[in-house]
């Protein structure tokens, strides 16, 4: 009915939440941390969040070291590292399974991390362009850092070249 979509809004899901939908994810079934380090690499630098990194990583090793992967032995593992407190404590760990409905979709949920850190990452870029052409305008100005921060986004190739941002902005014009 018309009165029930206007109460229920879809869910925004930002950084944190799919970050804490993937580590649900990866306490709920074992398997997902095999799917979730398969879309997002062996390292937790995607994590916005460091204590998230410090959980990722933790079942990432507890994994590699074939050993049980579940809230017992993720706490132990974060207590060995000196890590635990910085990861948010044993009732944070806690709850990180009631953040997710199922481990079915933790592909998804990674999916959703890589697309908002890549948009995360093209949006500081652009703002660091910003200010360099702002402080500089009409100079010449080396565009590689710019483009080595929007390429690195999407882990593409960098060319060297330099431009007059005049001249390129009459280009486009």
């Amino acid at each position: 009915s018309t009165k029930l979509r206007e109460k229920v809004k879809p869910m925004q899901i930002d950084q944190t939440n799919a970050e804490l939908a993937v580590l649900g994810s990866m306490l709920l079934n074992e398997d997902a941390i095999d799917v979730a380090a398969a879309t997002l690499g062996g390292s937790g630098a995607i994590f916005s969040v460091q204590g998230n990194r410090y959980i990722y990583e933790a079942l990432l090793s507890l994994r590699t070291a074939h050993s049980a992967a579940d809230m017992v032995t993720l706490t132990q593992k974060l207590i060995a590292d000196g890590t635990l407190e910085a990861a948010g404590g044993i009732v944070f760990i806690a709850g990180l399974t009631d953040a997710v409905p199922t481990s079915a979709n933790v592909e998804h949920y990674a999916q959703i991390m890589i697309a908002l850190d890549t948009q995360r990452k093209l949006i500081h870029a652009a703002r660091r362009f910003l200010s360099v052409t702002e402080q500089h305008p009409c100079n010449d100005v080396d565009l590689d850092t710019f483009k080595a921060s929007v390429f690195s986004a999407f882990d593409g190739a960098v060319s060297t070249d330099a431009v007059h941002v005049c001249a390129a902005m009459q280009e486009v014009i």
